[in-house]
């Protein structure tokens, strides 16, 4: 799991906890991050149950089960992709570093392979 996949998921697991305050776009939120993990985990779908639907008084569908569900399957996935890479944690700090190198030189448009070979200097 590269780390900007890794940041995907923890906003939308973020997004899914907002939302337990409210039905108000809940419908939207679940099918979009449905569509959304559906194609990147084959079948991920599959594994969120999803209850009968019933609005009262022309309010929304709820779906916070349902998003609660997908965020329990998201916070999984990142703890199960964690440790099926031994490398997760080098690859975490090289990615912060990389990014602090960049602030370093913020007024200096260097190319990824430059900033691979400052880091290498740096490290030494």
């Amino acid at each position: 799991m590269t780390t900007e996949l890794l940041e995907i998921m923890q906003k939308d697991i973020k997004r899914c906890e907002d939302a337990q305050s409210s039905n108000e776009g809940t419908r939207r939120l679940y099918q979009a991050l449905i569509a959304k993990y559906n194609g990147i985990f084959e079948g991920f779908e599959k594994d969120i149950p999803t209850s009968g639907k019933a609005a009262f008084g022309g309010g929304e569908f709820n779906y916070r089960p349902e998003l609660n569900a997908i965020k329990e399957k998201l916070e999984l996935l990142i703890v199960t992709d964690n440790d099926k890479d031994p490398l997760f944690n080098f690859k975490v700090m090289y990615e912060d570093d990389l990014e602090s190198l960049k602030k370093l030189f913020p007024m200096l448009k260097i190319e990824r392979h430059q900033n691979q070979q400052n880091y290498s200097c740096i490290k030494m």
